[in-house]
C-alpha cells in the first residue's frame, strides 16, 4: 500500500512554518476597518431600542426587570453567534454605546463564552406634586 503524501509530509516536518506569526504566541494585529468582537456601553444608552429594531439577525435582546424602589433594570444582551457582523447596530445608535473591537479571536466551547450584555438602571419619573387648586373669585353681579 503506497501513501499518496507520505513524502510531501516528511519533507514538510523539517521545513520553517509557511505562516509568518505563530499565531496562539503572537496575535497580529486585525485589517482597518475590521468589524470584530461588540463592545457595549451602558452608561451611555438611553434604551431607544434602535439596535434591537434594524439587527436582522435579532442578536440583541433586552430583558427589563423592576426593583424595589420602581426603578427599571435593563439589561441588554448581544449574542454574538448570532450576529453577523454588520455594524448597523453600532450606525444606529446615537450615542455610540455600541462599538465592533478590532477583536478577532472569538473561540468557545461554551455558548454563554459568546455573550456581551450590560445592565443600567433606568429610574423612575419624578412626578411633581400638583399646586393646590386655589378657589375662583366670585363674580360681581
Amino acid at each position: 500500500m503506497v501513501l499518496p503524501y507520505l513524502e510531501e509530509a516528511i519533507k514538510n516536518l523539517f521545513k520553517r512554518p509557511a505562516t509568518r506569526v505563530s499565531f496562539p504566541k503572537e496575535i497580529p494585529p486585525a485589517a482597518p476597518d475590521y468589524r470584530g468582537r461588540i463592545s457595549y456601553d451602558p452608561t451611555l444608552c438611553v434604551n431607544c431600542g434602535m439596535c434591537m429594531r434594524v439587527c436582522a439577525p435579532a442578536a440583541i435582546t433586552k430583558t427589563v426587570e423592576r426593583n424595589e424602589d420602581g426603578d427599571d433594570v435593563i439589561t441588554l444582551s448581544f449574542d454574538l453567534g448570532s450576529c453577523t457582523y454588520c455594524r448597523t447596530c453600532a450606525d444606529f445608535c446615537a450615542r455610540k454605546a455600541i462599538k465592533l473591537t478590532e477583536d478577532y479571536v472569538m473561540v468557545a466551547t461554551n455558548p454563554a463564552d459568546l455573550i456581551v450584555s450590560g445592565t443600567f438602571v433606568k429610574k423612575k419619573p419624578v412626578i411633581p406634586p400638583k399646586p393646590p387648586v386655589q378657589p375662583l373669585p366670585k363674580a360681581e353681579a
